[in-house]
């Protein structure tokens, strides 16, 4: 299921507008279903591979970089994608009943038209996907890598293979083959206090690429890899894609 947010606003964080999003994403989920809630995101052994099972993406209209925030003249648009229609109906219902949100004491939201897209399938074991959110990827370490390290490929189909595990029950039925096609490296700076405080910097940077690329692999796997998003991070503004 794939959904539409419209959102109001003359100006969001420059450094904290993907946690805006996701915190308003939190917020109505858990006024409309707060067991479905709860099972997402409250702490428990396995939580560092259990998927949230959704992806997203915010464009802007008309912006222009003012200091730390973004000011808009234009609209801005989320597109939430997940193959849980559970979860895809409650997010649906609770944006159609939220008119507005607050998000640390300065910045307000308004919420506009709400829609469901209808969604493409992917009908073979190769597919073009373009990227309407940053892809990024993290080696064993905890670093992100550039897409040509000879091992992004395989720290991919590791991870990928956790996150359908934790959505389905089984992981990969195919090893996954990467291969850009146009893409754009796109350094995104985030400001997190738990990062601040263990590390003493402001800013966290994240390497991600954006753009065009082929995906091989089972067409099952790819049909959920198109649903759930792709990469790290993905329920955090990272990882949404579209079929080219």
């Amino acid at each position: 299921m794939r959904i539409t947010v419209e959102l109001i606003t003359n100006k969001i964080p420059l450094s904290g507008h993907r946690y805006l999003i996701l915190s308003l994403i939190k917020n109505v989920l858990q006024k409309e279903n707060p067991s479905l809630f709860r099972e997402m995101y409250e702490n428990h052994e396995d939580y560092q591979f259990r998927t949230k099972s959704f992806t997203y993406a915010l464009k802007l209209n008309d912006f222009k970089f003012v200091g730390d925030e973004i000011e808009l003249e234009g609209n801005a648009v989320i597109t939430i994608s997940t193959p849980d229609i559970v979860l895809g109906s409650t997010l649906y219902n609770a944006f159609l009943l939220t008119k507005n949100y607050n998000y640390s004491k300065e910045y307000n939201v308004e919420i506009g038209r709400v829609n469901v897209l209808k969604e493409k399938t992917v009908n073979s074991n190769v597919v073009l996907f373009k990227t309407l959110s940053p892809i990024c990827i993290k080696d064993s370490n905890g670093e992100f890598l550039k897409i040509d390290n000879p091992n992004y490929e395989k720290e991919l189909n590791y991870f990928m293979d956790k996150v359908l595990e934790s959505y389905r029950g089984s992981g990969l039925k195919e090893q996954l083959i990467f291969e850009p096609i146009l893409m754009t490296k796109r350094v995104a700076k985030e400001k997190i206090a738990k990062f601040t405080e263990r590390t003493n910097k402001e800013i966290f940077y994240i390497t991600a690429y954006e753009g065009v690329f082929k995906l091989t692999g089972n067409k099952e796997d790819l049909n959920l890899i198109y649903k759930l998003g792709c990469g790290n991070r993905r329920s955090s503004g990272f990882g949404t894609l579209q079929i080219v």
